[in-house]
């Protein structure tokens, strides 16, 4: 053996022990004490915490987020974990809930041994501020637990409700030791956007972190699923779970076998100049004459239709009652602008009502030019102007947007219990869906489907088991099944406003579209009672919405605000974003 080997064995060994003796001066844990030993200093280690970061299915996370509630009780501790969850999902993150000295030590339950962490340190700070020891703490368990995670989030002094509040006590921490600057004034969601940015800004190699904006799919977690739910599916074939949980079968399972009763392809142009850009599907019952009558009166109206390069059609089904029929076929006849599709008109029928709104313009608008497909209900007032000023943006920037693959919503749910109370409309039995939320969708007051998007939406139908509520099936099970949909939330539009709020709300709040619930306006309104006139001829959301658009409209709007509540509007109430 050569003497340049031997000496290069011996640096080797010494390497070794040296790099052995620095480990154990950074980071040791003594047993007599219970304390962790880093650079010489003891911390105390903690009194309980979960043996492992494995989330559900043996997901390994990429980060942790520990929250520390300010109340102790187990229905608070579920709703906080609740709230949080679908942040969680979407950044690859386990909830931890921290809790100091003999909090709830006393408390914990089975079922929270696995997400909730107690710790010796008193706290010790100031109200409003975060305990010396704890960062320490919970960097010294991701060390001892969590091989994958290279960050973690620690917003303390949590409240109920909190994520669109201000996160006061927030702090990122990337693996081993350092601090990302957040300014904490600025609300949760925002905190977390940023510190995320600056975790891919100080490891650009790293993992690829979602933006906390955007709302993917996820895979429903077993603890998704309750004992009731579970208790039907263990009594299923893999074909029939399969099909429960609405997955993609490799046949038609869902066959689309109604017919048209009225039908008129020349719709998709009858309102446009070349080319056309958005076609307008409004979903409306037979019985709702009214408020189409309303749309056209206002934001559907043939001029601003012509203005926007747009097309509506209201979407019918068929009435069990003769005479409605014909007042149907003499509403057409006056206005030509309805589709009615053979099914029987009910809110148990929305999914069927849809599925004809595709076929349709499948068939007849898809080689036409349109670039949006608009599904909306009857009972909202739109800002069309801006709404199309926004979807030519979307086009303008393919590589941010990626239209061919979104959905556009103006309210994006990402996690939504499914309702079983049996007094409730839209309540779901578990023999039609037992798992106990939704996966993410869209609400159907409406949303925006790119051209491209439309014929996979309608074929996938076909292959997807049914499911009567429109929304969830078509902006959920629907597309989560064709993959890689995004589901988008439109800026500033969530959560959607009603009317029981004065027309100066939505307009102040960068609204482009309002909900009205009934036409039983006047208890709902105080508001209402300056308004003399018919609800439709003279809607005052319309006319603000107007305001936005129109100099004359503006002005008259601007003295009908202060002649009735005495502020002044500026100009920065009528911005759109």
């Amino acid at each position: 053996m050569t003497l340049k080997i031997k000496t290069l064995i011996v640096l080797l060994i010494i390497i070794f022990f040296l790099s052995a003796y620095i480990v154990s001066f950074i980071f040791t844990y003594n047993s007599d004490t219970q304390k962790i030993i880093i650079f010489g200093k003891e911390f105390p280690w903690l009194e309980h915490a979960p043996e492992s970061c494995v989330v559900d299915d043996d997901f390994q996370p990429k980060g942790v987020i520990f929250l520390h509630p300010v109340n102790t009780t187990v229905n608070f501790r579920k709703e906080i974990r609740a709230e949080w969850y679908s942040i969680a999902l979407k950044c690859h993150c386990k909830i931890i809930l921290v809790y100091t000295a003999d909090t709830v030590r006393y408390q914990l339950k089975e079922e929270d041994l696995s997400h909730v962490i107690t710790t010796r340190s008193n706290a010790d700070a100031e109200p409003g501020e975060i305990p010396k020891n704890i960062v320490t703490e919970l960097q010294s368990w991701i060390f001892r637990t969590c091989k994958d995670v290279s960050y973690f989030i620690l917003v303390y002094d949590v409240v109920h409700e909190t994520l669109g509040g201000s996160a006061k006590n927030f702090t990122m921490h990337t693996m081993p030791h350092n601090a990302i600057e957040v300014d904490s004034s600025l609300p949760y969601r925002q905190c977390m956007n940023l510190a995320v940015q600056g975790l891919k800004a100080e490891h650009p190699n790293g993992p690829a972190y979602e933006d906390l904006f955007s709302v993917t799919d996820i895979d429903i977690p077993e603890s998704g699923i309750d004992s009731t739910g579970q208790e039907l599916l263990n009594n299923l074939s893999l074909a029939e779970r399969s099909i429960m949980l609405k997955e993609a079968q490799n046949y038609d399972i869902n066959p689309d076998k109604s017919k048209f009763i009225i039908n008129q392809p020349e719709l998709c142009a009858k309102y446009n100049n070349a080319p056309p850009f958005l076609f307008i599907a409004v979903h409306s019952a037979v019985n709702n004459s009214q408020h189409r009558q309303g749309i056209r009166e206002t934001w559907g109206h043939r001029e601003v239709l012509h203005k926007c390069n747009a097309s509506l059609v209201f979407f019918l089904g068929s009435p069990e009652n003769s005479t409605v029929q014909d007042e149907i076929f003499a509403e057409n006849e006056k206005y030509h602008d309805i589709v009615q599709n053979s099914h029987i008109d009910h809110y148990r029928n929305l999914t069927v009502k849809q599925t004809s709104i595709y076929r349709y313009f499948s068939t007849y608008c898809e080689n036409v030019g349109y670039d949006f497909l608009l599904k909306a209900d009857d009972d909202i007032v739109l800002d069309l102007e801006t709404v199309i000023t926004f979807l030519n943006d979307i086009l303008s920037e393919p590589d941010k947007w990626v239209p061919a693959k979104s959905l556009y919503c103006y309210h994006v749910e990402s996690v939504e219990q499914v309702p079983r109370s049996t007094t409730y409309t839209w309540c779901i039995k578990y023999e039609e869906y037992p798992v106990k939320v939704y996966p993410p969708f869209c609400y159907g007051n409406a949303y925006f489907v790119p051209k491209v998007l439309v014929k996979p939406m309608y074929d996938m139908s076909l292959r997807t088991p049914h499911f009567w509520v429109d929304d969830a099936y078509f902006t959920g099970f629907v597309a989560r099944n064709i993959k890689g949909v995004r589901r988008v939330q439109l800026p500033s539009q969530r959560p959607i406003m009603a009317v029981n709020k004065a027309p100066e709300v939505p307009l102040s709040n960068k609204r482009w579209l309002v909900h009205y619930w009934s036409l039983q306006i006047g208890p709902y309104n105080p508001w209402w009672v300056e308004y003399p006139t018919t609800y439709y001829m003279d809607n005052p959301h319309w006319m603000a919405f107007q305001s936005r658009h129109n100099e004359t409209a503006r002005q008259f709007y601007i003295k009908d605000v202060q002649n009735r509540t005495g502020k002044v509007l500026a100009d920065s109430d009528f911005a759109v974003i």
